[in-house]
């Protein structure tokens, strides 16, 4: 209380008199109050007294107590006159106390400290700053927005901190954080454009669901719609040209399931964007129904999305969410997507050709499958996945690669031996050490005599996709 009174009575003063916040600066004076006192002398002072309060300050922030660092930190955040004080940042980011970083990373977003803004993204990887780090960079707001955006978009960043970006964003507000996250729903799939879409719906009072309509109309939606409609199509032509019946293996049922987890993921962004056209309560009243296993609810929720609906794709929408076979959903969809019939192997190398669609599990699977089917892929697709940011995708295109060409993996390890993921290392280190074990002419003898060896094809090797 008596640090609140002392703020309001020096920063409602015309002409206060900052002698009297002396007797505040003793050591014997609780922190709360002393470090108060320091930013006020340092905000509102002469360069005498700014120097003693920036004494005060250093004192506090050096202490062996946590409760001094703290409070220092949190009076760094009330001054606008550093000085030297600065110096000791470096040093507190690094402090043993999670209160006493957190403090700090409040004061660095308090004072605009530009050139320790890294820390605040820093503290977004951290469970423990993460928290702090979002309150200081939302109080940046639009300050901070590139810095958000650039992070977000990192794909080789972690998925859960570009979450934080995004939501960092979202907590803004502001209509330049509601244009960069409009800007990137456009060009977004996935994972990044349903956090996107929950990141608009929840804003509050409907501001992201009228800024949407207000940017992109209801056509953008629609055309959203759309595609993810015909992502789906492609996920069950996928899931009848890789029947159980005669692909049996441990890894055709495993991109088989990441397949139908894909299609369950495309389920919930399209009742995201149904949000955003239609009344909240009605689509999440379908959505409800649906997800039950009673066909009566099933039917409830259909019918709640038929008298709701009345975009162009109704039809094949509805179709999607009814009960029914593969073959019957993608025959329900001729009119966004044709289907034709392909061989297993064509169709996984057509999955691959949608690469930047597919989940990252499921391009890992497909390499996988490829592997034990001993199907050949391009060149064009081993080289542009070996170049995925998730490691598990690195290291699945290495195991196929040391099936399908020994010869072309034998001339990509060098370049991958320190690759970021440990595990992938360590496969790359291991694979290294068993191709220096065998002598090249070993190897083309086995390619030649077709010991489970596959040449790598290229494309002119393929018949068309």
């Amino acid at each position: 209380v008596l640090a609140v009174a002392l703020r309001y009575v020096w920063l409602t003063d015309t002409a206060p008199d900052i002698r009297q916040l002396r007797p505040y600066l003793r050591q014997e004076v609780d922190p709360v109050v002393r470090g108060t006192a320091a930013s006020l002398m340092m905000r509102r002072g002469n360069p005498t007294q700014k120097a003693e309060a920036t004494n005060t300050l250093r004192l506090m922030l050096t202490h062996k107590s946590e409760v001094e660092r703290v409070m220092g930190c949190r009076a760094l955040g009330e001054a606008v006159y550093l000085q030297a004080l600065r110096l000791y940042i470096p040093n507190l980011l690094q402090d043993e106390s999670l209160r006493v970083r957190r403090a700090l990373l409040e004061a660095i977003a308090a004072t605009h400290l530009e050139e320790f803004y890294p820390s605040l993204l820093r503290g977004l990887y951290y469970k423990s700053t993460r928290e702090a780090a979002m309150k200081a960079l939302v109080r940046l707001e639009n300050e901070a927005i590139p810095m958000l955006v650039a992070l977000a978009d990192d794909i080789h960043k972690p998925d859960l901190v570009r979450l934080h970006a995004w939501r960092a964003i979202g907590q803004i507000g502001t209509i330049e954080a509601q244009d960069a996250l409009i800007s990137h729903l456009m060009t977004a799939w996935g994972n990044t454009r349903r956090n996107i879409l929950r990141i608009l719906l929840e804003m509050p009072r409907e501001v992201g669901i009228e800024s949407v309509l207000e940017r992109i109309g209801r056509s953008g939606i629609e055309r959203m719609i759309d595609h993810e409609i015909m992502l789906v199509g492609q996920i069950y032509a996928a899931l009848i040209d890789l029947p159980v019946q005669e692909l049996t293996s441990r890894e055709a049922e495993l991109l088989r399931r990441a397949l139908r987890d894909m299609r369950s993921d495309a389920e919930e962004r399209l009742f995201q964007l149904m949000k955003f056209l239609y009344p909240l309560g009605s689509i999440k009243a379908a959505s409800f129904n649906l997800q039950s296993s009673s066909r009566s609810n099933m039917a409830r929720g259909l019918e709640i999305l038929d008298n709701t609906l009345d975009i162009p794709s109704k039809r094949a929408l509805l179709s999607l969410l009814d009960r029914g076979s593969d073959l019957e959903k993608i025959h329900s969809l001729s009119e966004v997507i044709s289907y034709t019939s392909m061989a297993p192997s064509d169709r996984l190398r057509r999955l691959l050709d949608l690469r930047h669609f597919l989940s990252d599990w499921a391009l890992a699977c497909c390499f996988h499958l490829s592997r034990q089917e001993r199907w050949g892929l391009t060149a064009e697709q081993a080289l542009a996945c070996l170049r995925h940011p998730r490691g598990f995708v690195r290291e699945a295109v290495l195991a196929y690669l040391r099936v399908a060409s020994p010869r072309a993996l034998a001339e990509l390890l060098p370049m991958m031996k320190n690759d970021p993921d440990p595990l992938v290392a360590d496969q790359v280190k291991q694979m290294m050490q068993e191709l220096m074990a065998n002598s090249p002419n070993k190897a083309n003898n086995s390619a030649k005599q077709g010991h489970n060896v596959i040449n790598f094809p290229n494309r002119a090797g393929l018949e068309p996709i």
